[in-house]
């Protein structure tokens, strides 16, 4: 909130994801610079690299999507797989989330 990282309220500006994409982020530059656990550090520092330096391909991927209809499978019974599909829109992020397991 105080970078400005905010949800926007008109078209075009900051949306939810956005904003957990800086959350994620700034998390991870925490944990990373953080001195009290060693392996967290070491977990988390190349996270914070990649998110960072990858920063501008998210947001991209993110918004390219944005507007369009989403096929989740229905509206009461949704297929889990097409809505995990259309809530994870960047492979980048995605990709770089999923290293940590």
């Amino acid at each position: 909130m105080e970078n400005k990282k905010s949800p926007g309220r008109t078209v075009g500006d900051l949306d939810n994801a956005g904003t957990h994409i800086y959350e994620t982020l700034y998390w991870a530059k925490e944990l990373a610079t953080q001195d009290d656990d060693a392996d967290l550090k070491a977990k988390f520092a190349p996270i914070a690299e990649q998110l960072e330096a990858k920063i501008d391909t998210i947001f991209t991927e993110m918004n390219d999507g944005n507007g369009q209809a989403k096929d989740i499978g229905g509206y009461f019974r949704t297929d889990p797989e097409k809505v995990a599909q259309a809530m994870r829109r960047s492979s980048t992020f995605n990709s770089i989330l999923d290293s940590l397991n």
